[in-house]
C-alpha cells in the first residue's frame, strides 16, 4: 500500500514538474496583450501573433518568423503606415500563411524591402498600396513572386502580373527616359497600386499583350498620356483590354489615345463589354482641348448587373486618334466629377 501510494505521489510529482518546466520555458509565458520588440508592435490573442505597429522614429524593422517561441501571424491592417521605417526586411522561415492586410505601408518612409517572401499566398490586395519612396525590393525562396528588372512579379498559371514598380526608381525596362513614357508589355495584368505614386512615369502605353489594367493600377501619377496598342488580330483593330475603374487618376491634362481608326472602330471600342469602367468614368480630352481646370468630356458606368450608358455623341480626330464624347454627365444620381479620382499631387 505504501509503495503504492509513494508511486502515486512520485507520478504527481514528475507531473508537476514537467509542468512547471514547460511555464519555465514559455509554454504559459505569451499572454494576451501588446509587446514592443526591435522596434515592431505585436498584439497577442488566444496564441496568434500579429505585427501591429511600429515605434516612432525607428528607421529599420526585421520581421521575424517567431515571437516568443511563437509563429508570427502577419502583419496587420495600417500597421506600419506612415512610418518612419525605411529598412523592411522579412526574416527566413515565414509561414506561406503569414498575411499582409490592406494598406500595411501606406505612406511610410520605406525606401527598401530585403527578402519579400516568394511563396507568401496570404496577401491583400491593398497590401502594397501607398510605397511611394520605395526604391527596391528583393524577394526570397521559391514561389509565385520574384524580382524581373526590379519590379515585383507574381506568375500564376505561366501568367505574369506586375505586382510593384517601386515609385522612388527609374523602371529597368520598358521606360523611355526622354519621353518619360512607361510601356506595359510582358504582363497580362497590372495589380491594383502596382505603379502608383511613381515619380518618373508620365506617359504609359498599353501594350497589346496586356489584358486587364486593375483599379488604382496607376493612380496619383500626373500623367499626361495613356495609348492603348492597336491589336490587328482584334475585331476592327480594338485592344482586348480591361481598364478597371480609378486605374488612372483623372488629371486635367491627361489625354486618352485609343485603337480606333474611324468612327465605326470608336463605336466598337465603346461598347465592347470589356472597356466598361467600373464605378468611374473614362476621361478623354480632344486634342484642341485648352481648358486649365479638372473637367470632364466624356464617361462610361456601370451599374449593378447591366450595363448604363451616358447619352453621348462621338467626335473622332483622325490625326491623334483622340475622342471627344459630349453627353448626359450624370448617371444614377452621381455628378461626372464624383465618378472618377482626381490628382492630388
Amino acid at each position: 500500500m505504501k509503495k503504492t501510494l509513494l508511486a502515486a505521489l512520485a507520478a504527481c510529482l514528475s507531473v508537476c514538474l514537467c509542468f512547471g518546466i514547460f511555464a519555465a520555458c514559455g509554454g504559459d509565458e505569451l499572454k494576451d496583450g501588446t509587446y514592443t520588440e526591435n522596434g515592431l508592435i505585436f498584439t497577442v490573442e488566444n496564441r496568434n501573433v500579429t505585427i501591429t505597429g511600429v515605434e516612432e522614429g525607428v528607421s529599420e524593422v526585421t520581421v521575424p518568423a517567431q515571437f516568443k517561441g511563437v509563429d508570427v501571424d502577419g502583419i496587420a491592417e495600417n500597421a506600419l503606415a506612415e512610418s518612419s521605417v525605411k529598412k523592411l526586411t522579412f526574416s527566413e522561415g515565414l509561414s506561406q500563411f503569414f498575411s499582409i492586410g490592406a494598406f500595411a505601408f501606406n505612406l511610410s518612409s520605406i525606401e527598401e524591402i530585403i527578402h519579400f517572401p516568394a511563396n507568401i499566398s496570404m496577401i491583400n490586395m491593398d497590401a502594397l498600396a501607398g510605397l511611394k519612396n520605395l526604391k527596391s525590393i528583393t524577394v526570397t525562396g521559391e514561389g509565385e513572386f520574384s524580382i524581373e528588372n526590379g519590379a515585383l512579379v507574381q506568375t500564376e498559371e505561366g501568367q505574369k502580373v506586375l505586382r510593384l514598380l517601386p515609385a522612388a526608381s527609374e523602371p529597368q525596362s520598358n521606360y523611355n527616359a526622354e519621353t518619360k513614357t512607361y510601356t506595359v508589355t510582358g504582363y497580362s495584368e497590372v495589380f491594383n497600386h502596382a505603379v502608383s505614386y511613381n515619380q518618373y512615369i508620365e506617359n504609359v502605353t498599353i501594350g497589346k499583350d496586356t489584358v486587364r489594367v486593375q483599379e488604382d493600377a496607376f493612380s496619383h501619377i500626373k500623367l499626361t498620356s495613356v495609348t492603348m496598342e492597336r491589336d490587328d488580330d482584334e475585331y476592327n483593330g480594338v485592344s482586348n483590354v480591361m481598364i478597371e475603374g480609378g486605374a488612372f487618376t483623372a488629371y486635367k491634362g491627361l489625354k486618352i489615345y485609343v485603337p480606333a481608326e474611324s468612327n465605326s472602330e470608336m463605336s466598337t471600342w465603346l461598347s465592347n463589354s470589356k472597356n466598361y469602367i467600373y464605378g468611374h468614368n473614362l476621361l478623354i480630352h480632344p486634342v484642341g482641348c485648352d481648358r486649365t481646370d479638372a473637367h470632364i468630356h466624356g464617361i462610361r458606368n456601370q451599374a449593378g448587373a447591366n450595363a448604363v450608358l451616358a447619352g453621348y455623341d462621338i467626335t473622332l480626330h483622325e490625326d491623334s486618334q483622340t475622342i471627344d464624347i459630349d453627353g448626359t454627365y450624370s448617371i444614377m444620381s452621381y455628378s461626372a466629377k464624383d465618378l472618377f479620382t482626381e490628382y492630388e499631387g
